[in-house]
């Protein structure tokens, strides 16, 4: 469908562009921080049966129609071309923008000059730590340049040049299941004879591998690192994930050559560290297993997806253990001290606190 012809006006500077379905619950939630930042506000609908256009209208926001293709990128572009401000800015509308990311957003529109601007994304966030957290394209100048493209976990392509971080983060906070909507697709498209980028069999992979679908995801997984192009931080985690399907089926000799094998592309990432500890863990390597968890907690490379987590309490928990089994408990009670300092309430911390104070520790 075709946008109506827009005219720009330089003190329109950012919009708000949106695509939902069925989230009167949530919708609120994700823009109204925004009001009075953003200076248009645009919502497109891709057939909700619910209240959600109500709760749009409610704000303000100009809201559109749109006939669903099972194509995200689409929807979103559409979204974007409706637009009459110099940038365009994302969200779900289960995502929330936390008060200090509201503000640094309000004192960027003073100055926005890049090209692009990049903020973390935080996902599976429990008691404030979130599971992981990675930086995504969030604002982008409103130029045909700067375009969604993929049907399912769609990207702006952003040149290095042009960018700009701000260690501002959005939250996800999702509210329901989206089943195998994802999967659905991917899977319509191959039927299709669609053609999938180096991204597109990466997700695929992802989407079969999180559905049950483990050998069918590893012929995927396998086809994409294969392919000479395609992000490195993408490869790095495929090679991860074929490594943890590994070590669950019992071959950690497999997921170590998996996990060595990551360091190919580049400094080895946190993450990877801590499936080595594991993978050694299973073994019952004790040493390297406790070299490879501390490993985890030092490593800060890339500017992919990080897990706070794996170089943080999960690798203390670890470091525990291992040097408990090796019989250093001074060591292992330093390591449940990072732990407590923590995540005093954490299950594991309280049993391990109950431990060494039996041993002596802690009085």
């Amino acid at each position: 469908m075709r946008a109506p012809l827009r005219i720009y006006f330089t003190m329109n500077i950012l919009a708000l562009c949106m695509i939902v379905k069925n989230e009167e619950k949530t919708l609120s939630r994700a823009v109204s921080p925004l009001l009075g930042v953003v200076d248009q506000i645009v919502v497109v609908d891709t057939g909700s049966t619910d209240g959600t256009k109500k709760v749009a209208q409610s704000f303000n926001a100009e809201v559109y129609d749109y006939v669903w293709s099972d194509d995200f990128s689409s929807a979103r572009n559409f979204a974007f071309s409706l637009s009459r401000c110099a940038y365009n800015m994302w969200l779900d509308a289960d995502d929330v923008v936390p008060p200090k990311t509201v503000e640094a957003i309000r004192n960027l529109k003073e100055n926005m000059q890049a090209e692009s601007y990049f903020l973390p994304y935080e996902t599976g966030i429990k008691n404030g730590v979130p599971a992981l957290r990675y930086y995504r394209e969030r604002i982008l100048k409103n130029t045909p340049t700067y375009r969604f493209s993929g049907a399912v976990h769609e990207a702006v392509a952003c040149p290095l040049e042009g960018r700009q971080y701000l260690n501002a983060p959005v939250c996800h906070y999702p509210v329901g299941e989206h089943g195998n909507r994802n999967l659905a697709i991917y899977r319509k498209r191959k039927k299709e004879g669609k053609y999938f980028s180096a991204r597109d069999e990466y997700y695929y992979a992802r989407e079969l591998l999180f559905h049950g679908y483990e050998q069918t995801a590893k012929k995927h997984f396998n086809a994409f690192l294969r392919r000479k192009e395609g992000w490195v931080e993408d490869k790095i985690c495929a090679l991860n994930l074929l490594a943890e399907v590994e070590r669950k089926n019992g071959n950690p000799a497999r997921a170590k050559s998996l996990l060595y094998r990551a360091f190919s592309y580049g400094a080895p990432r946190a993450e990877t560290c801590y499936r080595l500890g594991s993978a050694h863990l299973d073994a019952g390597e004790w040493e390297s297993a406790a070299f490879w968890y501390e490993s985890a907690t030092r490593q800060t490379a890339g500017e992919g997806f990080t897990y706070p987590a794996l170089r943080g309490i999960d690798a203390y928990l670890q470091l525990t253990v291992c040097y408990d089994k090796l019989g250093d408990k001074a060591r292992a009670y330093e390591w449940h001290k990072k732990a407590f300092q923590e995540n005093p309430k954490h299950p594991s911390v309280i049993k391990n606190t109950i431990y060494f104070a039996s041993l002596g520790f802690g009085k």
